[in-house]
């Protein structure tokens, strides 16, 4: 089975690229720390979208993680996972 991590899942772009490849039978690994409710309070919230894609797809694994801790991103990229960043942090993990 074909494997992706999706870095920023739960955000608009990310939950899209996750219900995709979930929907073409993609294992999908997030990540996402939910930092939109830190910069914008409760209504930049975005753990209602995490859980709804949780309830959807089985194959949907959510992995709560910071993107700038680089280890253990890598530890979630292996085994041979494809990697999708869609998070607006993308220069904190510009080399893998």
């Amino acid at each position: 089975m074909k494997k992706l991590l999706v870095t920023g899942s739960s955000g608009l772009i990310g939950s899209e690229v996750v219900d995709y490849f979930c929907q073409q039978g993609w294992e999908v690994y997030g990540i996402d720390n939910n930092m939109r409710a830190d910069f914008f309070g409760p209504g930049g919230d975005t753990r209602w979208r995490q859980q709804n894609l949780l309830d959807t797809h089985k194959l949907f694994h959510h992995q709560e993680l910071d993107i700038r801790h680089r280890q253990d991103v890598l530890t979630c990229m292996d085994g041979g996972t494809h990697c999708c960043p869609t998070q607006s942090r993308l220069g904190s993990v510009s080399t893998f």
